[in-house]
């Protein structure tokens, strides 16, 4: 077994029976022993959460983890989990990196494994994360036939919200961002959407920045894009969000 020092992470050996799934083993067979696998485990290690960590099939710009199954205390949070899978893929510190639950949702940095194993557990038994850097969430394009091209989006992408991202007029502290167009998922906060932008942005921990909708609105952090996007959605389609210092209101 494989431990991480200073955070006991236990990584899960392979087993003939559980990894033989690819080509010789039916979905039900595979869910039958994954089952069997997480039962022995959890018997053996109650207080941990068996996990299956894969990089985000889209993703390009990140290496690959050597070690996918791995066993963490239930009281780590995904933030702790964060750091350890950014040192175990080496990459650097300004390097972006987020944890995805399930192909879709982003949770809480301050959710404990335990609090997301017993919302997004799998029935196999594992907890799915699949970690991407912030470029999974972006996309190019430019700013003609905006309604037809929301259209596409939205049809192509029914569970992503659509944004134009922009600095603030009249703001001077922080940079303007290298792109405007994300796509984002609809279960995603307007506090993890802060997260994301202060990283793009490499600010400081201390350095403040709110999130304004349509240049004009603060709305609850605890918000979904989804529910954002449900009241001020603008007429070409997109999500208008502005972001900025405390100065501006000054």
């Amino acid at each position: 077994m494989y431990i991480l020092k200073k955070v006991a992470i236990t990584h899960i050996p392979k087993n003939r029976k559980t990894d033989t799934k690819d080509n010789h083993t039916s979905p039900q067979r595979t869910a039958v022993t994954r089952k069997e696998e997480v039962m022995a485990i959890k018997s053996k290690f109650p207080t941990k959460i068996p996990l299956i960590v894969e990089r985000y099939h889209k993703e390009r710009n990140l290496p690959t983890l050597d070690k996918t199954k791995f066993l963490v205390p239930a009281d780590i949070t995904m933030s702790q989990f964060l750091v350890i899978i950014r040192n175990r893929i080496k990459i650097k510190p300004n390097q972006a990196l987020y944890l995805i639950i399930n192909n879709k949702s982003m949770l809480s940095m301050s959710m404990t494994m335990a609090q997301a194993y017993e919302q997004y557990g799998d029935e196999d038994g594992f907890l799915y994360i699949t970690y991407a850097s912030q470029e999974i969430f972006g996309y190019q394009g430019d700013m003609t036939g905006l309604n037809k091209e929301v259209k596409v989006i939205r049809d192509r992408f029914p569970n992503k919200i659509p944004l134009f991202v922009e600095r603030f007029a009249k703001e001077k502290e922080v940079p303007v961002l290298g792109r405007n167009k994300f796509l984002v998922p609809q279960e995603l906060t307007m506090s993890q959407f802060l997260y994301i932008i202060r990283t793009k942005m490499n600010l400081r921990d201390s350095q403040a920045l709110y999130l304004l909708v349509n240049e004009k609105v603060i709305v609850s952090h605890s918000m979904t894009m989804a529910q954002v996007y449900d009241q001020f959605q603008s007429a070409d389609g997109f999500l208008h969000i502005t972001y900025a210092t405390q100065q501006v209101f000054g």
